[in-house]
């Protein structure tokens, strides 16, 4: 298929899985369970993190975390848990020309990287645990653009310089 000769301004350049743990308890109850888990037994939570603006080529380097808890039952219970977890994402992003404002272009890093991530982190977090020999894991959905929006007043871009390691590094959790 060939090109159409329109150009986004945003860019979603490239994304990298770049923390996995996985726990699960270590017993007999544990090994034999293997039926899916649906929603009421998972308890998750995400955090987005500050983005990272690296001036030299106008790209961003954003991410977001989940942390998650699987029980044997809808009892959340400390000693009903059956695995506790996490992951992580980073993606890249540029933004191409200066076709938008400083304010559209903010907008867009802190709402579209979360909305944008999460699609490839949800599936990755299902296939380790399907490879750790969980049946399947119903993720509650998540309306990511709530989360960010409400979220976005505590997202801080922050610029990276060139003499700081932080433009070749991914940025930590908030």
């Amino acid at each position: 298929m060939g090109e159409s000769g329109i150009e986004s301004a945003f860019q979603f350049l490239s994304y990298k899985i770049d923390t996995f743990h996985l726990e699960v308890t270590k017993d007999t109850k544990s090994l034999a369970h293997n039926a899916v888990l649906d929603s009421s037994q998972v308890q998750m939570s995400l955090t987005i993190r500050n983005p990272i603006h690296i001036a030299a080529d106008n790209t961003y380097v954003g991410g977001m975390d989940i942390q998650f808890s699987l029980f044997f039952s809808a009892d959340r219970s400390e000693s009903n848990r059956l695995a506790v977890g996490s992951a992580g994402i980073s993606g890249y992003f540029r933004i191409v020309g200066n076709s938008l404002s400083k304010e559209a272009e903010e907008s867009l890093v802190r709402l579209q990287i979360p909305a944008l991530l999460l699609p490839y982190l949800r599936p990755a977090v299902t296939s380790l645990l399907i490879n750790a020999g969980f049946p399947g894991v119903i993720f509650p959905l998540i309306n990511v653009h709530a989360l960010a929006t409400e979220a976005g007043s505590k997202i801080r871009i922050q610029e990276a310089t060139p003499a700081s390691p932080a433009a070749d590094s991914i940025p930590s959790t908030t």
